[in-house]
């Protein structure tokens, strides 16, 4: 697996999350936000093994809201659904998850 120096990845103004494929070769998500923008990473079950992000953004304390990143790979198997399932039970059941 190639993971690339967070160094490479940066661009000013923006902060950058990502999360690298954990099995195989290459891959993963990533995303870029201003940093103006108020956002934080949510964690979910280290269980649940998908290509994908979960990010809280704030832009005031009224308006909050989550944008999930996902990695649908083509030729998917039974395995990605029951992932994919078990991490929208994870996000459901949470009451801090916007």
């Amino acid at each position: 697996m190639k993971i690339h120096h967070p160094l490479a990845l940066q661009n000013p103004c923006y902060s950058v999350f990502r999360r690298d494929r954990l099995r195989g070769k290459g891959g993963g998500v990533m995303a870029y936000f201003k940093d103006s923008i108020q956002c934080e990473q949510s964690q979910w079950s280290s269980g649940i093994h998908l290509e994908c992000l979960s990010l809280k953004v704030i832009l005031s304390p009224q308006m909050m809201f989550t944008i999930v990143v996902l990695y649908h790979p083509p030729h998917t198997k039974n395995e990605f659904y029951n992932n994919y399932e078990a991490y929208l039970k994870n996000v459901t059941q949470r009451k801090t998850f916007y």
